[in-house]
């Protein structure tokens, strides 16, 4: 019977995925272990290891309704009896489940009641011949546990720079301020100083009258709803 642990690398036919967390479950004689997945994109998933039949379920949050033409296959309330990683039950925890499968006994369709919600998710039968244990987890997951990843900190940087770094510079001075000096007739480059002063003169006025702008609209952009 298969069993995994936290961040064990698994791939379920063309699909890899790294386990976060597991509940395991009893009712009456029969126990499964059910293991919370995550692909490559953050997608979550379920890998449901039925320890009596060996029976092995793939499934993920329904976004559809029960199909009409599903038939109840099992049902009753089953007791938590362990955890790890990424779960948010408690051990003695009991839910009220019903499993439901299509006629050819292959998609599945289950509903789990919990004392503060309920929960639907679909999904399918899945063959030992699928599943491969990988030896390391297929993508970095470290993104799933809250450690620090060289990508996490160049993405600090970039915001820091952008939303602290920028706004400063708005309060700096024109950098023409300082350099718009006014020239002497008696100057010899008199008309060439001239002209770079009255160019320099203009675009200070622009950068003015945009501060403006923006001081007068808020700086941002509204979204309509």
């Amino acid at each position: 019977m298969i069993r995994l642990k936290q961040w064990q690398g698994l791939k379920i036919g063309s699909e890899s995925y790294v386990v976060t967390g597991c509940i395991s479950y009893r009712n009456g004689s029969d126990t499964w272990d059910e293991y919370t997945l995550r692909n490559a994109s953050g997608a979550e998933a379920w890998f449901s290891v039925d320890n009596n039949d060996g029976e092995y379920v793939l499934s993920h949050t329904a976004t559809s309704p029960l199909p009409a033409n599903y038939k109840v296959v099992d049902q009753g309330i089953a007791t938590v009896t362990g955890r790890f990683g990424n779960t948010d039950v408690d051990i003695g925890e009991r839910v009220r489940f019903t499993e439901y499968e299509d006629e050819f006994g292959f998609n599945t369709y289950s509903i789990e009641q919990w004392e503060d919600e309920t929960e639907h998710s679909k999904g399918r039968h899945v063959e030992e011949i699928e599943i491969q244990i990988l030896d390391k987890p297929p993508f970095d997951y470290r993104k799933y546990t809250g450690e620090t990843t060289v990508g996490s900190i160049i993405l600090c940087i970039i915001t820091s720079v952008f939303f602290v770094l920028i706004p400063l510079l708005a309060f700096l001075p024109d950098s023409c301020t300082s350099s718009c000096k006014s020239c002497s007739p008696s100057d010899p480059n008199y008309t060439k100083c001239q002209a770079e002063y009255n160019s320099c003169m203009r675009a200070r006025s622009i950068r003015q009258q945009s501060r403006r702008t923006r001081s007068f609209s808020g700086g941002g952009t509204s979204h309509g709803k």
